[in-house]
């Protein structure tokens, strides 16, 4: 999902995982008129191909 107001945007992921709903957000991106960076990652975002795994391999320390 994608919020844009104004000159600022910024890119929301949430999924369902072990029975919690995991939200991840971006910072505000800026699509100043000199801001090209921010342009090109808000791009980078929306351009993507998700993977469907949305599940964390747990670290090595914790697996059984």
């Amino acid at each position: 999902m994608y919020s844009i107001a104004g000159r600022n945007a910024r890119v929301i992921q949430a999924h369902y995982e072990k029975g919690k709903f995991i939200i991840r957000k971006t910072e505000h991106l800026s699509f100043e008129e000199e801001n090209i960076d921010d342009f090109k990652l808000f791009l980078r975002w929306i351009m993507n191909n998700p993977t469907e795994k949305t599940i964390r391999d747990l670290p090595a320390a914790h697996r059984s």
